[in-house]
């Protein structure tokens, strides 16, 4: 009955409960839903950042206190939102909080 609560959604062999599970399928989603649909000409909405920290505060990953497939696909989409900046914006930016 053991096997039925834990199965792995890394490639590393991990074990995650079924609340674990659930909650990576979640920000799976959350990275299609979201990340992959900003638009790389506009800033990314605070709500992104809140809703990250909001579920770090407790854990040291989004499932949990176990790296996670979710882990490094909401790393990966926020890099590739990170990347697609102009660097026009971001200097701007960084000028502007010095001013």
């Amino acid at each position: 009955m053991g096997n039925l609560k834990k199965r792995d959604m890394t490639d590393s062999g991990e074990e995650f409960t079924l609340e674990q599970e659930a909650l990576i399928r979640q920000w799976l989603e959350y990275r299609k839903v979201v990340l992959d649909r900003l638009n790389p000409q506009q800033p990314v909405p605070h709500s992104v950042f809140q809703e990250l920290n909001n579920q770090l505060k407790n854990t040291s990953y989004l499932a949990g206190n176990k790296f996670s497939k979710a882990d490094a696909e909401l790393l990966s989409g926020l890099t590739e939102v990170y990347l697609t900046i102009p660097t026009c914006l971001v200097t701007k930016r960084v000028l502007k909080a010095y001013n």
